[in-house]
């Protein structure tokens, strides 16, 4: 089976899938257990003529936060290392939820043996009834988050507050801060498929979902006293008026979605005042209701996953599913570390054009990176921080930070023969390019010709 993700035998490729097959088999990269799949918006600025040829620039979901520009979508397929398989350039009102579809569709011509031990990540975009569908009927197996709008989701999580069995993750003796998880498996059904349904309960989200609690409490007490007090200074014609004020009130949000009880007397004016007018009087719980935050918490702690994958266990399922940061990584290096410089293109098949040229700057990056993080296991060595402190991987940001500061002359001498220097190499400086598989004495050699 070749090396790469989707090998160039299997169908006709596009020149930046080939590309990164060939990069991939080229580099030695070990085989990917598993391919991510995610989509990001790139932002255009001005008018642009309509066209029938190459991706049409619209407005959509823009995932920068520029809400009223056009855009174009792109979409990408990695594998767990990062290095890119394939991308794609689309129309900027182009849903996740349809390429991620149509992708999957595009997946069915692989070989079985591919199918069987490759498994795609997506993000809860994913999750329909026509994708799994099509993930049943092209025997393609994925994990996904599934969204908290399934009435499915909603119902494991309910099963898995009230099981008492959770597949309980010891914790590293290393690694006393990290992030612990604990599993509860059921099946459910989406659409006419059967899935795995898993809950994960995670140990940061729980941190969190306690802060949520503390807040809640305090937030909801005061804005409930803060009624209280100009319920003191209602008054009423007569008792049927402040019942059904009481009642309104009991309906609104701050009310029914507090977390405090409330309750009210109507208190039935003295025939002797000079103010014949009926008030509520009403009083806050000593105690919240912790039945409500018990629940808010474990529903703020957990999330679920969705998978049709019947070889891998629970906690393998959930460890793919967590590398799924690395397409969200790669989406962040075209638009950071890159340093993409904007042009000025109305063309729609120059912009894709440029687009695709990034993404091959994507592709290198990550390849060093991955050819780096190959060569530390087999050497021993990594890339310092600038406070000498030692990075766990080695990175292609680090590794610019090192050689950028690199200085090489070119000049001739008296004889005419060119000659080349370059500035004494730090230790830390040899050390990345040994990591990249380079020849420090390649910097100062003259190019014969």
């Amino acid at each position: 089976m070749s090396t790469s993700l989707l090998p160039r035998t299997t169908r006709v490729l596009t020149v930046y899938e080939g590309v990164c097959a060939q990069a991939v088999e080229r580099l030695g990269l070990p085989p990917t257990a598993s391919a991510h799949l995610d989509t990001t918006s790139i932002s255009l600025s001005g008018a642009y003529p309509d066209s029938d040829a190459g991706a049409r620039p619209a407005r959509g979901f823009n995932k920068d936060g520029k809400r009223d520009g056009l855009q174009l979508v792109s979409g990408l397929v990695t594998r767990a290392d990062g290095v890119p398989a394939s991308v794609e350039v689309h129309d900027g009102n182009l849903s996740d939820s349809t390429w991620t579809y149509d992708t999957l569709r595009r997946q069915h011509p692989l070989p079985s043996a591919l199918r069987e031990s490759l498994i795609f990540v997506a993000d809860s975009k994913m999750v329909s009834e026509a994708a799994v569908a099509a993930c049943a009927e092209g025997s393609i197996r994925f994990v996904s988050r599934l969204p908290n709008s399934f009435k499915l989701e909603q119902t494991a999580k309910a099963q898995a507050q009230a099981a008492e069995r959770w597949d309980t993750e010891r914790p590293a003796a290393t690694a006393k801060e990290a992030t612990r998880y604990r599993l509860w498996e059921t099946t459910g059904t989406i659409g006419a498929e059967t899935v795995r349904v898993i809950v994960v309960h995670s140990s940061a989200l729980e941190a969190k979902a306690h802060h949520w609690r503390e807040n809640t409490v305090t937030r909801d007490a005061e804005r409930l006293d803060r009624e209280i007090t100009r319920w003191a200074d209602r008054r009423f014609a007569c008792e049927a008026d402040a019942t059904t004020a009481w009642k309104a009130w009991q309906r609104t949000k701050a009310v029914a979605q507090a977390v405090w009880d409330v309750d009210a007397t109507v208190v039935q004016p003295d025939a002797t005042a000079s103010d014949p007018t009926w008030r509520l009087v009403v009083t806050r719980s000593a105690e919240p209701r912790n039945a409500v935050l018990d629940a808010g918490v474990f529903r703020r702690s957990t999330f679920v996953l969705v998978s049709n994958d019947p070889g891998r266990t629970a906690r393998q399922l959930l460890q793919a599913y967590k590398t799924q940061f690395v397409n969200e990584q790669d989406h962040a290096v075209v638009k950071g570390p890159l340093q993409v410089a904007p042009l000025f293109l109305k063309d729609t098949k120059r912009m894709e054009a440029y687009v695709y040229c990034v993404y091959l700057g994507l592709l290198l990056w990550r390849c060093m990176e991955a050819v780096m993080r190959k060569n530390q296991a087999r050497l021993g060595i990594t890339l310092p921080y600038p406070n000498q402190a030692l990075q766990p991987a080695p990175t292609t940001k680090r590794l610019r930070e090192l050689v950028q500061p690199i200085q090489i002359l070119h000049w001739r001498d008296t004889t005419g023969s060119v000659r080349r220097s370059r500035s004494e190499l730090t230790l830390a400086q040899r050390q990345a390019l040994l990591l990249l598989g380079m020849d420090t004495l390649r910097f100062i050699r003259v190019p014969s010709g």
